[in-house]
């Protein structure tokens, strides 16, 4: 089926198109069957992509997304489905009803707002899905710098790379946020929010309260052949010597891990599906970030760890998803004795359909910078420069060599 919409995009006269950098990114905003999806193919000269893309209640959501990985190669499932769950707002009054989900007040009809030709870059397009007026999805090709590079004795070589940046706009109120999902050429996937708007005046609280954005993603993860392993890799040097190490995460049971960075702790999800070298194709968590957050509120145990991995549930995934009415994440992610949902049940993640949550916080002090132009009241009344958070899945073994033709080191040094 893929190799079939793949066809149809790259030769739809009704796509639109946009090319950089040796890249080609088609969309198609009204394919057969599909509802309210865009469809949309990143070709590049040795990886494809081919993502979906819609609005929920949730916001905006990509998936499937299916990953080839060599010109000609069959394309591998790598994302079922991934969405922003929870968008809060805790500010550091102390009082309970400052802390604000920006989720529970919002749905696609009244949060997603327009887009245009003005908020895109150079090599843009702007989708208006079915069931949509106007245009909600932007889909950007970016050069993203240096991919790899080596000059030595008078020789140069460098390849720079790309990526397909599909974001959209979350508008609760007084903060615009941006959620962005990028496929990079070399296999990489990036999630990110951003935050802009002004400071809350609305709970009496002054603009000049510092408060958090925090954004809780839901990755449905079926790399290869759907059942994964998620693993706990850790550096750790004593003294001289120094240790990495590769562990089943939380005893091979649902669970949360922070990912430390004096250890370099990450997640590894690995499949059973095997590369040419016969290693478990994989992907890495890493963070964006700036900061941790931590909240101790009622209801906030989500937030208390970076990392969370469960075992897929329809009916954990309905309130994380826009699939129902809203639901405090700890409900559905935590879980309790009435529902059994999240990690209550301790179901075992080993070689199961798995599903990823991760936190990215994002810390907001006031200052000058959020003054407007020419106010000269001073009230910290002006438009904030955005504020991101997120992560990034990167390939662990998931290609065979070198994705985008990194050559034997010879070409550079002469030596074999």
């Amino acid at each position: 089926m893929v190799l079939a919409v793949a066809l149809l995009l790259t030769t739809s006269a009704s796509a639109q198109s946009v090319s950089a950098g040796g890249c080609t990114v088609n969309a198609f905003a009204y394919p057969p069957f599909t509802g309210t999806q865009a469809w949309l193919l990143l070709n590049c000269p040795e990886t494809a992509w081919f993502v979906v893309v819609q609005n929920t209640d949730r916001g905006l959501q990509v998936g499937p997304a299916y990953l080839q990985r060599a010109p000609g190669a069959n394309f591998i499932l790598v994302l079922n489905a991934a969405n922003v769950a929870e968008n809060f707002t805790p500010y550091h009054t102390g009082n309970p009803s400052d802390r604000i989900s920006d989720t529970r007040f919002c749905a696609a009809g009244t949060c997603i707002p327009p887009l245009d030709a003005n908020d895109l870059g150079p090599n843009g397009i702007v989708l208006t899905v079915p069931g949509n007026i106007k245009p909600t999805i932007a889909v950007e090709l970016h050069d993203r710098g240096i991919a790899w590079m080596c000059k030595s004795a008078g020789k140069s070589h460098t390849r720079r790379g790309m990526e397909m940046v599909i974001w959209g706009g979350w508008d609760p109120g007084n903060y615009d946020y941006t959620i962005q999902y990028i496929f990079r050429d070399d296999g990489q996937i990036s999630f990110r929010a951003g935050a802009s708007g002004w400071d809350n005046e609305q709970i009496g609280i002054g603009t000049a309260e510092p408060h958090m954005h925090d954004i809780l993603w839901r990755v449905d993860i079926q790399l290869g052949s759907g059942l994964n392993t998620p693993y706990l890799w850790t550096h750790y040097e004593a003294s001289l010597p120094a240790y990495d190490t590769e562990n089943l995460f939380n005893s091979g049971h649902e669970g949360a891990m922070d990912l430390d960075e004096l250890r370099f702790a990450t997640l590894i999800i690995e499949d059973s599906t095997t590369n040419a070298v016969n290693h478990p194709i994989g992907y890495e968590v890493q963070p964006f970030r700036a900061g941790t957050a931590r909240h101790y509120g009622a209801g906030e145990g989500w937030s208390l760890h970076d990392t969370w991995v469960t075992r897929f549930s329809t009916p954990e995934s309905l309130p994380a998803t826009g699939g129902s009415s809203w639901t405090p994440p700890d409900d559905y992610l935590l879980g309790n004795g009435s529902n059994q949902f999240g990690v209550f049940n301790q179901e075992s993640v080993v070689n199961q359909d798995i599903v990823l949550w991760h936190v990215s916080s994002a810390h907001h002090e006031p200052h000058d910078e959020d003054q407007a132009a020419g106010d000269t009241t001073h009230g910290l009344k002006g438009l904030t420069l955005m504020h991101w958070s997120g992560f990034d899945l990167v390939p662990h073994n998931l290609f065979d060599t070198n994705p985008l033709g990194g050559p034997h080191r010879s070409i550079c040094d002469g030596a074999l």
